[in-house]
């Protein structure tokens, strides 16, 4: 691979080598090394996956793990106590379940404290690896401290379906542009653990129980302090999107809610400065859908932002009232009561 294909973080660009050079470059590489069987001797990838009641997607992505053309993986399953056959379906992949009480963030470094890896994939249990993926990262990893993964949506049926699918190909168009970490929308998901392990210990430990939204752009953010080298897979990861406008409400206004924890953490100002618009999408196909699906979106993190505000203002106050003791209304009281004596 040339070189040049690393990706400058302060600036967001690298050099002006073709996608289709890139990919190609990429392909000739991976057939060097099954042609040369370096792969029976290679590290140990460890697949990290936080889950929470995810029966209904969990299969395909752990079957899209097994179907990886490389051998070493081992998969880690954070599960934060589902009520559905989660853990059932875990135990039949032969994948190793760990429980947690935290929220995502916390799920994620909690697989991540399990795994025995080289490398981390960190994977959502509603995506599907094309089969191989595994292989051409690890085949990167002596370039690279943490790899992109080009992302596509699974199979879209519906309409919503069909706006995710415009917005992840162009925000792939875009490009260099969305690797930024302040305020792009792409995000490292393959990582050397001796990275991934500082960038979670910058993180402050109280935020692992209760951060949801932008749990992964945290994790990238503290990476990105401690390294640049950064390359990108192409075709690489596919995403089950929500199939309805109440599937989409429901999980973004859940987003909105968990963001509240952030108050007074170093990541306040950052969550709010990252952008959601595509920047440069100038010209390209998808601009309207990608438009439809931020407003959408936005709307329902909005709304459970505010909410979620709301309730916690709402808490404050209760609690204000419930700190003022009895001896303090008696002390108020006794000016009055001297007064009229």
């Amino acid at each position: 691979m040339h070189p040049s294909c690393r990706v400058d973080l302060g600036r967001g660009r690298a050099c002006g080598v073709s996608r289709r050079c890139y990919e190609g470059r990429q392909l000739h590489l991976l057939h060097s090394i099954f042609e040369k069987g370096l792969l029976v001797k290679s590290a140990l990838v460890s697949v990290n996956i936080p889950t929470l009641n995810s029966a209904e997607t969990l299969p395909t992505t752990l079957r899209s793990i097994a179907e990886q053309t490389y051998p070493r993986i081992e998969v880690i399953v954070a599960d934060t106590h589902s009520s559905d056959s989660t853990p059932e379906i875990v135990s039949g992949f032969g994948a190793r379940l760990v429980e947690t009480r935290d929220k995502l963030l916390g799920a994620r470094r909690h697989a991540f404290v399990q795994s025995r890896g080289d490398y981390i994939l960190l994977l959502d249990s509603d995506q599907v690896l094309e089969r191989t993926t595994v292989a051409r990262c690890v085949a990167l990893m002596d370039q690279f401290d943490m790899l992109m993964l080009e992302e596509d949506s699974y199979k879209p049926k519906t309409w919503v379906q069909s706006l995710f699918q415009a917005d992840r190909r162009m925000v792939a168009k875009i490009g260099q542009s969305q690797y930024n970490p302040q305020t792009g929308a792409m995000l490292p998901r393959f990582y050397r653990k001796n990275l991934l392990g500082p960038a979670f210990e910058r993180i402050p430990r109280h935020l692992l129980r209760g951060v949801v939204a932008h749990d992964h752009a945290i994790i990238y953010l503290e990476a990105s302090r401690l390294s640049s080298r950064i390359g990108f897979v192409p075709r690489a990861v596919y995403s089950t999107e929500p199939d309805s406008l109440y599937g989409l409400w429901k999980k973004n206004f859940r987003y909105g809610q968990s963001v509240t924890c952030l108050r007074k953490t170093p990541y306040w100002s950052f969550v709010w400065r990252k952008t959601r618009r595509r920047a440069e999408r100038e010209g390209l196909t998808g601009g309207s859908a990608s438009t439809a699906l931020l407003f959408l979106k936005s709307l329902a993190y909005a709304t459970g932002f505010a909410t979620a505000s709301a309730v916690d203002l709402l808490r404050f106050s209760v609690s204000s009232e419930n700190r003022t003791s009895p001896m303090e209304l008696g002390a108020d009281r006794a000016p009055k009561a001297a007064v009229e004596s």
